[in-house]
C-alpha cells in the first residue's frame, strides 16, 4: 500500500501525516518542541520522537484543535 492509502484508512483512528514519509497517532503525543527552521519535534508517550515538516504543521494543529487538546496560549 502507498502511505496516503494507509493515512486514509487510519485517519478516523487519530492518525495524521507528519511528513512525506511518516504517519503518526496524535493520541499518543506527549509533547512538542519547536525547531528554529519551522519544524516541530513530536515526542510520543513511548519515548520515540518524529519531526513534523512545515508543510504538515498546520494540518496537525488543526486536528489537535478539533479534538480540544490544543491551547494556543
Amino acid at each position: 500500500m502507498k502511505l496516503y492509502e494507509v493515512e486514509e484508512m487510519l485517519q478516523q483512528s487519530g492518525f495524521i501525516r507528519f511528513s512525506k514519509s511518516v504517519v503518526g497517532n496524535i493520541n499518543q503525543i506527549d509533547r512538542f518542541e519547536l525547531s528554529f527552521n519551522g519544524n516541530l519535534c513530536v515526542y510520543f508517550k513511548s519515548g520515540s520522537k518524529e519531526y513534523v515538516s512545515r508543510k504538515y504543521v498546520h494540518d496537525l494543529k488543526s486536528q489537535i484543535v478539533e479534538g480540544g487538546e490544543y491551547n494556543d496560549r
